[in-house]
Formats: structure tokens, sequence, C-alpha cells
């Protein structure tokens, strides 16, 4: 399992943000050294690069950084280009890797979308609130996604 971040990317949204924004980011696999405008590193922040094969089942791709007093309502992911073989991945967070979306199909063109209360429980029917600095997490469930192309989104607010 590695975890891989975007390179220079900062909070998904600003510490005074208005009302509601939509967090949106189209993934572009495979993600390559400049390529695309999207570079990654590890936790240290060093620059690395995806292998051959592409990400591996339980690799983690940090997709929005949110900090405290964030709230998302809702979220979802619509695949563009298929990977061509069966590849999953879970849409959630450091507490709960799939919390918004479990086990969305990549081969499959479509969207998939979701209120928070669906996999973080009825207590979160209101959305769920990021006490402290989080990020929101790709989780891919199955080896060599290297070629899918999707767009990923969070409905939240900065509240406090």
């Amino acid at each position: 399992m590695s975890n891989y971040n975007f390179k220079n990317d900062g909070y998904a949204l600003p510490y005074e943000a208005p009302g509601f924004v939509i967090l949106k980011k189209r993934i572009n696999i495979p993600i390559t050294n400049q390529s695309k405008g999207q570079e990654l590193v590890d936790d240290n922040g060093n620059v690395i690069s995806l292998p051959s094969t592409g990400f591996a089942s339980a690799d983690i791709l940090r997709v929005f950084k949110v900090p405290a007093g964030t709230l998302v309502l809702q979220a979802g992911i619509s695949v563009v280009t298929v990977e061509g073989a069966v590849s999953v991945c879970d849409f959630g967070d450091g507490s709960d890797p799939n919390g918004f979306l479990a086990a969305v199909d990549l081969n499959a063109v479509g969207s998939e979308i979701t209120q928070v209360a669906d996999g973080y429980g009825s207590d979160n029917v209101m959305g769920v609130l990021y006490t402290s600095n989080d990020s929101l997490d790709v989780t891919f469930g199955t080896d060599d996604t290297e070629t899918a192309v999707f767009d990923i989104w969070a409905l939240a607010s900065k509240v406090y």
C-alpha cells in the first residue's frame, strides 16, 4: 500500500469560504510527473511516480485536503473513460475509507452520488463535520488501475 498526494496542493477550500462550494477534480490515470498538471508526492513531499501498472490494491490517493470546520454533505464519482478491466475504488477519509462511496466500478461509464448518511450512518444525516484537518481520499480496491479517467467531487462548506 502506498499513499499518494498531489504536489503543492493546499486546502480544497479557504478558511473563510462563504456558503457551499463544490470541490471537483479530474483524475486522469496514469498520473506521471508533470503530466496533465498533476504531480504526485509521498507523505514527506518527495516527488514519486506511479509504477507502470498504475495504482495497486489498497493504494490511497488523497484528493482534497479539508481544514477543520469543513462540513461535507454529498459526494460523487463520474467515470469518463473506463479502465478496460475489473477495477473498483472507494471514496472516504482516514476514518472511513468508503464512507462516501464503496466499490465504485471504474470499468463502467456512469456516475455514483451519495448523501453522506449512506456511508457514515444516520447520525450524520446533515453531513460529516471535520473537527480537525483531514483529506478526502480514493482507496483503490484492485491492482493495475492504470487507464481510468474519472471526475470526483464533494459538496462542502466551511462552518467554523
